[in-house]
């Protein structure tokens, strides 16, 4: 099928790119975003996303005329094909949240032309393409062709990871699947392999789920080692030397947009046909438990070391994982949040991103560090590789100074002058004691 104007709908972490990569191989892309001043700042050439190579595809798309930025849906009119690239959040209780793919479908089924194609990239739980096929019924859009396409991409790679990596085409007719490689040829050099669209919902979440999984396996054996007194940091090392082996790094918990709703839309399709996937239920329980645990453990230890007055704790680092200004789920808010609640005083600093989840915002770490009765640092960003313990001490200016190290950096240094916990690591034992007792794993609510 021969494509000349398609419609990008959701100019966001996937769709923007897959525009501009659309719109650099010929083809004239509208992309369609509700946001009116993400659309204005994308006419410009502004780009909210720090990704390689991306503010430079993105000038070239504008200047050769090829992509158009759009909040307005009539703009859309007479396109070949529209990709839907919209959030599909979860609820509080994990069900998935589809209005915004709704919005979507029925935005394309108006305006794409005859016999035209829709495909989604966005995350779908299991059944969804009966929900969108009665939804092109209502538009009396029977004619259209869809297919689903999840997207496997890594903030920070987005570029290099949406042209390189193996594409999955989800769609229950053959006429679909080999439009839909058509329209992705012309952007993807890796393979493409073909599947029914349920199978490509699934494969979807099982992906994340795995590492969901596995994350919380090491954080659960993390959190066994600090009460054993056992260094994790090596203990990893050493089971990862087996052949049939491989802990993944612990830390605060997890975050971005996927891991955390990717496992629970699993789960709920698994319990509403009579199965409860304990498993991944509980993953996601460690993971999201994590903020809280250590945001408690601090605490705690600050109480028993004696920090009087006003309460000071510079946090370094928001970004849901290190290298990306992407703040989307990071577990580096609700630790943030459990000490604005407790009264402290909360400085963040973080080199990518301007977000403080309600902390006040330093200009650079040193303005964060200095004078603070505790310095967390919460993501392990290149930025902080060359961090010193001595340096951070000095800057602070305290005695007692608790330094919490969730991300394993500052591990082999010297520890003189500070109070240091780490993830993984033996904590103050009187803290921890009590902690387990007080605390016991609750489940989803967010307790620990």
């Amino acid at each position: 099928m021969r494509f000349r104007r398609v419609g990008v709908i959701g100019q966001g972490y996937i769709g923007l790119p897959i525009a501009v990569l659309l719109a650099n191989s010929g083809v004239e892309v509208v992309g369609y975003d509700v946001d009116r001043s993400l659309v204005e700042e994308l006419r410009k050439g502004i780009t909210r996303l720090n990704e390689r190579d991306l503010k430079d595809l993105l000038k070239k798309a504008i200047s050769t005329g090829k992509y158009r930025p759009s909040y307005k849906k009539e703009d859309l009119m007479g396109i070949d094909a529209a990709i839907i690239a919209v959030p599909t959040p979860k609820f509080s209780d994990g069900n998935p949240d589809l209005s915004f793919l709704e919005d979507a479908i029925r935005t394309a089924a108006r305006y794409v032309g005859k016999n035209g194609l829709i495909v989604v990239e966005s995350t779908l739980p299991p059944g969804s393409s009966g929900m969108i096929m009665n939804w092109l019924k209502q538009e009396e859009r029977s004619d259209l062709m869809i297919a689903y396409c999840p997207e496997r991409a890594l903030p920070g790679r987005l570029i290099e990871e949406i042209t390189g990596n193996t594409r999955i085409i989800g769609a229950d007719s053959l006429e679909a699947a080999r439009a839909a490689e058509d329209l992705y040829r012309l952007f993807i050099r890796g393979d493409i392999v073909h599947t029914s669209f349920r199978t490509a919902e699934v494969v979807k979440l099982v992906e994340n789920a795995y590492r969901d999984v596995n994350i919380a396996f090491s954080n659960e054996v993390a959190r066994i080692c600090e009460l054993l007194g056992v260094d994790f940091w090596e203990v990893m090392e050493l089971a990862n030397r087996h052949p049939r082996v491989n802990l993944l790094r612990a830390g605060l918990g997890v975050g971005g947009p996927c891991l955390t709703k990717d496992p629970l839309f699993l789960y709920h399709a698994g319990r509403k046909l009579g199965y409860e996937p304990l498993m991944i239920f509980e993953a996601r329980n460690v993971n999201d438990s994590g903020p809280y645990r250590y945001a408690r453990i601090v605490h705690e230890v600050m109480d028993l070391v004696g920090c009087n007055g006003r309460r000071r704790i510079a946090v370094l680092g928001v970004t849901y994982k290190e290298g990306v200004s992407d703040t989307r789920e990071s577990p580096s808010e609700k630790f943030i949040k459990f000490f604005l609640e407790k009264g402290y005083d909360v400085v963040v600093y973080d080199p990518r991103s301007d977000e403080t989840f309600g902390g006040a915002r330093a200009g650079s770490i040193e303005e964060a560090i200095s004078g603070s009765d505790c310095v967390a640092l919460l993501v392990g960003h290149p930025e902080f590789r060359d961090l010193e313990i001595s340096r951070i001490r000095s800057l602070s200016g305290k005695d007692n100074l608790i330094l919490f190290d969730a991300t394993g950096i500052l591990r082999h240094q010297d520890k003189k002058g500070v109070i240091y916990i780490g993830v993984g690591l033996p904590i103050p034992y009187p803290a921890i004691k009590r902690m387990e007792k007080i605390y016991p794993h609750k489940g989803l609510s967010g307790e620990v």
